[in-house]
């Protein structure tokens, strides 16, 4: 049996063996041995540089932010309902106060018309009245003549009126007795001694006989003739005498328009008879009686 054991070789003389290094033959099959099994869930340790905790606490701090923002919004959001609200009940009260005042419109229109037809009404009412007063008025100056521009005589009494108004009766040949005469008196005028007097004759026709007789009196006569205070033989400058029925108020002030009118627009005549006024453009023309200021107002319009 031959022996295998070897002589260990001389230090010095002996060469080194090459180490040869290469991969495990068995890597392959322990790659395979360490792959996870896909049914199992494997856990892993968190590191503490691991920046998923940086983006939860981002995301915790947003969520905090959003919340922060929801609240706020939130609170805007009750704030701006209860300022509707509020906005709405003003509203509401603003639409019953509208409606208060529209009815109460309404009720003052309606309560307008009610007056304006009743104010019509009286106005109509008024202008009958006056009428009727001034009818009457007219006939109670029915048998009145006025003597204007006679000055006041010293300690004037109603006979002294009475002479007066005789004597003139006897200068026009219209004799005037005492039994003719109802009333006389002088109307007071402020600031003036001429004030007209009245005579009140207890018949109409004695009125009129002198009015008559008085116009043709001055007809008959140069302008400085015609009846005045020389003629009756009065103290003084000489005046004209002017006698003419007595006139209600309303015909007194339309008797003045219409000579206002006679002389703007050349009207020939303008006179009274039985309170009325009359005007004539010419002798062909008829006359035209004067019932208001309205009938001056259109003889304006045509003419």
């Amino acid at each position: 049996m031959t022996s295998v054991a070897r002589t260990p070789p001389k230090s010095g003389s002996q060469k080194s063996t090459p180490v040869h290094y290469g991969s495990d033959s068995a890597l392959h099959t322990r790659e395979k041995q360490e792959q996870p099994d896909p049914n199992i869930t494997r856990r892993f340790k968190r590191r503490l540089d691991d920046p998923t905790d940086n983006t939860n606490d981002s995301l915790s701090e947003l969520k905090t932010m959003f919340e922060d923002f929801q609240s706020k919004q939130e609170e805007k959001l009750e704030a701006l309902k209860s300022t509707m609200d509020a906005i709405k009940k003003q509203n509401e009260e603003i639409k019953t106060s509208m409606i208060f005042l529209s009815d109460k419109y309404d009720e003052i229109l309606s309560s307008m018309d009610k007056l304006q037809h009743e104010n019509t009404s009286n106005k109509d009412r008024i202008k009958i009245l006056e009428a009727q007063l001034d009818q009457f008025d007219l006939k109670s100056r029915a048998g009145s003549v006025e003597l204007r521009n006679i000055p006041e005589i010293e300690s004037e009494t109603k006979q002294s009126l009475i002479n007066l108004t005789k004597n003139i009766g006897a200068i026009i040949n219209t004799p005037i007795h005492d039994s003719d005469i109802r009333d006389v008196y002088r109307i007071k005028i402020k600031d003036k001694s001429n004030g007209p007097i009245i005579v009140d004759f207890n018949s109409t026709v004695t009125k009129e006989n002198l009015i008559k007789s008085t116009i043709t009196y001055n007809k008959e006569k140069p302008v400085d003739q015609r009846l005045n205070t020389s003629t009756l033989k009065m103290k003084g400058p000489s005046r004209l005498i002017y006698v003419a029925e007595s006139l209600t108020k309303k015909a007194r002030r339309l008797h003045y328009l219409a000579r206002m009118f006679a002389k703007s627009y050349n009207y020939e005549s303008c006179w009274t008879s039985y309170g009325k006024v009359y005007l004539r453009r010419n002798k062909v023309d008829q006359r035209v009686r004067i019932d208001s200021e309205e009938t001056l107002e259109n003889l304006k319009s045509s003419s």
